[in-house]
């Protein structure tokens, strides 16, 4: 600091006089430094990033766990019979070449199937589908026949007479709180042994624009 101080030969003269600083003189530098990382801003907006992030997700757990719906529709499998069918035919001999016999083997799986509309709208029943799996874990999936086949299975198969019944069509609208119930058939490909050694048999409803009703088959 400068200032005048009076000369008994001059008048007055420039002195200088330094001031002291009342922060101790030996601070640790870690006080200053924790000063500047509680006023970080980047450290502010990155809390609050987090603080919004776990509230979106208390959020979305409250809406899963509160407001699931329960689904549009229920079922029952009443009861699945599976016949087996095997044929053999024989084969003319042609240009020279013996005769042979060949043999088809196929399953037909007849389910008997209830669906409540447990909603409060329409349903509309798209399709029917079956899903066998295998004991390698291979899948096969299997539509239900339509009307004009499951009457002619009855003619072409007379194993099927103990199951006659009125099928259950697709493409049909179910009203609120209205219930079906009829036969589904779905043939395979297979074996009896084959057929014998699933491990699942799952039958799905399929409803347009809804979830899909799964009914697992009863080993």
């Amino acid at each position: 600091m400068l200032f005048l101080s009076k000369s008994s030969r001059s008048g007055y003269n420039l002195c200088t006089v330094n001031a002291t600083s009342k922060s101790p003189k030996n601070a640790p530098d870690s006080d200053y430094l924790g000063q500047a990382a509680a006023h970080d801003p980047t450290s502010n907006a990155l809390k609050i990033v987090l603080l919004a992030l776990a509230m979106v997700i208390a959020a979305i757990g409250a809406y899963v766990y509160f407001g699931e719906k329960p689904p549009v529709a229920t079922g029952e499998v009443i009861r699945v019979t599976a016949v087996p069918i095997h044929q053999e035919s024989n084969l003319p001999a042609a240009a020279g070449m013996p005769g042979q016999q060949d043999s088809f083997d196929q399953v037909l799986v007849m389910a008997q199937i209830r669906v409540h509309n447990q909603s409060k709208g329409q349903l509309f029943l798209h399709e029917m589908v079956s899903v066998l799996t295998l004991p390698d874990d291979l899948e096969r999936r299997s539509l239900a026949v339509n009307k004009s086949d499951f009457a002619r299975a009855y003619v072409a198969y007379p194993q099927l007479a103990p199951l006659k019944g009125e099928p259950i069509v697709r493409d049909i609208t179910m009203e609120p709180g209205q219930t079906i119930e009829g036969l589904m058939l779905f043939p395979y490909p297979l074996t009896r042994e084959q057929y014998d050694k699933k491990k699942s048999l799952d039958i799905n409803v399929v409803f347009l624009h809804q979830k899909t009703l799964t009914l697992r088959v009863p080993q």
